[in-house]
């Protein structure tokens, strides 16, 4: 997957399945890796789920399908 400027600006919140605090991450880094930490207690946030994978590359894909209109306005 080649990462968009976009992916690399736009954070989204993450509720941790332990604490079920919520934190923001950042796009492109959820979409790159396979698990996140909870900043409140430490956990990992495990990103391998057929739902969160389906999620990720949705959002991947609609961020490169955005980028154009985003570079023009730059």
């Amino acid at each position: 997957m080649q990462e968009s400027e976009l992916s690399r600006v736009l954070s989204i919140p993450i509720s941790c399945p332990h604490c079920k605090r919520q934190a923001q991450h950042i796009v492109g880094y959820l979409i790159k890796q396979r698990q996140t930490g909870c900043p409140a207690c430490i956990k990992p946030i495990d990103l391998t789920g057929e739902s969160w994978r389906s999620f990720l590359d949705r959002f991947d894909t609609a961020l490169k399908d955005l980028q154009p209109f985003y570079a023009a306005v730059d």
